[in-house]
Parts: structure tokens; C-alpha cells; sequence
């Protein structure tokens, strides 16, 4: 890579908070940056969702936002299948997941869950959240603090769900129909925490 190369990858990853072997490996894979208008902050966004209103509505240029502002990200994403419903997959074999967008403030993923996939119980790392399912249903199971016990709730197709910064939880599909699910965090790219804590693992549920 030539010297002028390398200095516009290093002011990116400077622009957007990244090391500049993350800003490459996106360059790699073809995702590329973008400059939207009136952002002062460059952008990740998949090749799908660029030029849509909704990549342009995106947070940018703070610190972190709170999880009501997230939930309204990922509820106006989930308005617009058009531009998400194609990338989506379901892997019997292992969670599918995807971002779509990532910018200084907020990280936007796609996730597909077949019926026993689940993640780890962990943490944000102390990052606001919120989801919104799209297809299926979840479970949410949450630990107020690790070692207490534990409470569970479905999440249906339709469901908006808002996670405060100290969220504890593992969340899952339990049915036999796939789950789709947005998420969005803020501030992005924050290390969680897995916890160790064993938790009861549903039978399969009927398919809502």
C-alpha cells in the first residue's frame, strides 16, 4: 500500500474510532465507508441499505445514545423489509449475524435464529441496546446480577425491546419457526461479558 493510501485509512480509522486493521478488513470484504451528507463522521454501511433514508437518519458525531433513541433505529429499520429481508439467513447449524450499519455512536446488526440457538448469558460491556424482532419469536431470559435468579419472557414478532445499559441476559429462539431479529448498540464494538451462571434450557415450544 502506497504512503497516501495508508495515511487515508489511518484518518478513517481515526474519524470513526476504529484500528486500521478493522477499517481494512471491511475493505476486504467490500462493505467500504461512506461520507453521508451532513455527517461529520465517516460510515459503515452495508450495500444494501446506502442512499436510504434510514442509513442517512443514522446517530453519529456523539459519544453514545440511550436506549429509547436505539429503539427508535431499529423500529425504523423494521418498517423497511425492503431493504434488509433479502440478506437475512437461517443456519440450522449455527447463528447467522450480519451488520449493516456502524457508525461513531451506534452498531445495527441483522440476526437469524433457528430453534435451539442461543446466545451466552453476557453483558453490553455497558452499552445501551434495543431490539426489535421481525419473524418468529425469543426468549429473553434475564439476571438482574450474576448469580441471581433468573426471569424469562417471549418476544414476539412485533415486539420492540429496549436494554439499559447494565443488562444482564441471554436471549434465544425456543420454537420451531426461524426468528429474525435488529439489534442496535451504543457506544459500538464495546467488549461484553459471558457469564458462567447455568440456566434452564426450554423445551421446544409450540411455533407461534
Amino acid at each position: 500500500m502506497d504512503v497516501e493510501a495508508r495515511f487515508r485509512r489511518a484518518r478513517l480509522a481515526e474519524a470513526i474510532g476504529l484500528t486500521e486493521p478493522e477499517v481494512a478488513s471491511w475493505e476486504v470484504r467490500g462493505h467500504g465507508f461512506e461520507r453521508l451528507p451532513g455527517q461529520s463522521r465517516a460510515m459503515d454501511i452495508h450495500p444494501a441499505l446506502r442512499g436510504a433514508a434510514w442509513a442517512r437518519s443514522l446517530p453519529a458525531g456523539s459519544l453514545s445514545v440511550d436506549a429509547e433513541t436505539l429503539a427508535a433505529v431499529v423500529s425504523a429499520l423494521a418498517e423497511r423489509p425492503d431493504l434488509w429481508a433479502a440478506l437475512v439467513r437461517h443456519d440450522p447449524q449455527m447463528r447467522w449475524y450480519e451488520r449493516v450499519a456502524l457508525t461513531d455512536t451506534v452498531e445495527v446488526w441483522l440476526i437469524g435464529w433457528c430453534w435451539g440457538q442461543h446466545t451466552s448469558l453476557h453483558d453490553h460491556g455497558g452499552a445501551s441496546g434495543a431490539v426489535a424482532v421481525v419473524g418468529g419469536t425469543l426468549r429473553e431470559t434475564v439476571v438482574p446480577a450474576p448469580g441471581w435468579p433468573s426471569r424469562s419472557r417471549l418476544l414476539h414478532t412485533g415486539s420492540l425491546l429496549r436494554v439499559p445499559p447494565t443488562t444482564v441476559h441471554r436471549v434465544g429462539n425456543v420454537h420451531a419457526l426461524a426468528a429474525t431479529s435488529i439489534h442496535a448498540y451504543s457506544p459500538p464494538a464495546l467488549p461484553m461479558t459471558t457469564y458462567d451462571q447455568a440456566l434452564p434450557v426450554p423445551a421446544l415450544a409450540a411455533a407461534a
